[in-house]
């Protein structure tokens, strides 16, 4: 044998293993983008994973962003698919030069695993039991569009750092608290021979454990023990966290606990150091902000039920991301979703990229129940509403801070269409509007969540108008620099 590729998608998320041998080391794949738009699959080189004679190939999938729970108010279910699936083609070449290919079809088996339940929000359940006593399932063969299969855009999702707990806490609660010094997003691995069950949080109240601002995020691993001492983690989930509850059965050792950072693998390139301590910690704490929200995505936050691609919060950070890394490839992808959404919407920006709204849009027209109606409802309006600054204006934002930090003209060319498309919908907006040259129509979060509003509330006390106004004025510069840069004719009508 000279060489073998693996050429592998699976929805949600999945975990692929050679002869038992975990297949390059990434997690949560292939990632979160609208999946009805594309299918991003990965190729791996697996040479090194084959062996003489019989190979078995196991692939485990989780409900992941593809089925599983979405959104905030509870979120819905199954909101880009009903059914968790996997296409696979794997090219082993020879010395001779011939060729054999291995790919998914009606033989292929499939199998109950251990892994009883996972979410993003809700956690997971193993069963260690169930690994040599799986249940053989029907294999159901899926259509899809074979042109909606596309090269990886999203770089992979490693574990990037590993700590051990700085110590136990023992509240006043009778809890068993590991402190592990640092907010994080992933997970914890455990080396244990019973259950344990482990809830993460961010802070701690009153010196006991405290998570009730992830709101419906269960924020659980349980692990149901065959007796056999292991290594255990979570498999298709992840937490944000520095405090982990433990419930254990047992004498607690520090050493037989880890915590993981995951995130998207990005080099790091901006170093500062003062020689003012207070100083140093906030430049630590903007850097893990920005490691624990760029898994995959940029997103709001790392541990509530939500945890999603606001645009808002996109832009505003993208020009501070870009100082402390390189953050090209990563923000490549995402405004490539952004531009699928955009391409649908006469060039308008929804809220949040990648959108939710496959399923939500049907729940919201559908009466199902009342109260499901109301909570669609609800989730519509801010989920799937667009057209709002200056959230929408990271069309324009991210690929010019992109650019101005690394120079690189492709890439601005290439997200050319993005910053072009916004513009040009908010100009005809405007003269819809009455061409005032101003964006005073609409909603917009403006100034959001800005506290000097005197009767209170997420708006600022800025007119949301002026803001959004500005902001309009600012998009346009933008791309009338970036028009001059690529030589493009609209400069001078946009000039």
């Amino acid at each position: 044998m000279k060489n073998a590729r693996l050429y592998i998608c699976g929805l949600g998320v999945y975990e692929a293993y050679l002869n038992k041998q975990f297949v390059n080391n990434e997690y949560l794949m292939p990632g979160f983008h609208c999946y009805n738009d594309y299918l991003q699959y990965q190729t791996y080189d697996v040479t090194s994973y084959l062996k003489r004679g019989d190979n078995l190939l196991s692939v485990y999938l989780g409900n992941g962003w593809y089925r599983g729970r979405l959104g905030y108010e509870g979120g819905f279910e199954k909101i880009f698919g009903d059914d968790l699936a996997l296409i696979f083609e794997m090219y082993i070449e020879y010395v001779d030069g011939s060729e054999i290919v291995f790919f998914s079809d009606e033989s292929c088996e499939v199998r109950s695993a251990p892994i009883i339940q996972s979410g993003i929000y809700d956690g997971e359940y193993y069963d260690a039991n169930k690994e040599n006593s799986s249940m053989k399932l029907p294999l159901n063969i899926i259509e899809i569009d074979k042109r909606k299969l596309f090269p990886r855009l999203s770089l992979p999702i490693n574990i990037v750092e590993k700590r051990k707990p700085l110590k136990i806490i023992y509240s006043s609660n009778n809890e068993k608290i590991l402190d592990f010094g640092q907010n994080i997003t992933g997970w914890v691995e455990a080396n244990v021979d019973r259950d344990i069950h482990m809830y993460f949080g961010e802070i701690l109240q009153d010196g006991c454990f405290y998570n009730e601002n992830y709101r419906t995020a269960t924020f659980g691993y349980y692990y149901k023990s065959d007796g056999v001492m292991r290594n255990v983690r979570p498999h298709f989930t992840f937490y944000g966290f520095r405090y982990v509850k433990i419930i254990y059965d047992g004498e607690v050792n520090l050493d037989s606990f880890q915590a993981c950072l995951l995130t998207s693998q990005i080099d790091r390139i901006g170093f500062i150091e003062t020689g003012n301590n207070k100083v140093n910690q906030l430049i630590s704490n903007v850097y893990y902000s920005q490691v624990d929200n760029f898994l995959d995505i940029p997103t709001d936050c790392p541990q509530r039920d939500e945890r999603l691609g606001w645009t808002g919060d996109a832009q505003v950070f993208s020009d501070t991301a870009c100082y402390n890394s390189d953050v090209s490839a990563f923000y490549n992808k995402y405004l490539f979703d952004m531009y699928n959404e955009q391409n649908k919407r006469n060039g308008s920006v929804p809220n949040i990229i990648p959108t939710l709204n496959p399923r939500i849009e049907n729940y919201a027209g559908n009466v199902l129940e009342e109260n499901i109606y109301k909570k669609a409802e609800k989730l519509k309006e801010m989920l799937m509403s667009q057209d709002s600054s200056p959230w929408a204006d990271a069309a324009t934002i991210i690929p010019w801070n992109v650019f101005m930090h690394d120079g690189d003209m492709y890439h601005l060319s290439i997200n050319y269409k993005n910053m072009k498309a916004w513009v040009d919908h908010i100009i005809e907006l405007d003269n819809k509007n009455g061409l005032h040259h101003l964006l005073d129509f609409g909603f917009h979060f403006a100034d959001w969540l800005s506290l000097d509003n005197p009767n209170g509330g997420p708006f600022g006390k800025t007119d949301m108008y002026y803001v959004s106004s500005v902001y309009y004025y600012y998009s346009v510069l933008l791309v009338s620099k970036a028009a001059k840069l690529l030589k493009k004719d609209e400069y001078i009508l946009l000039s």
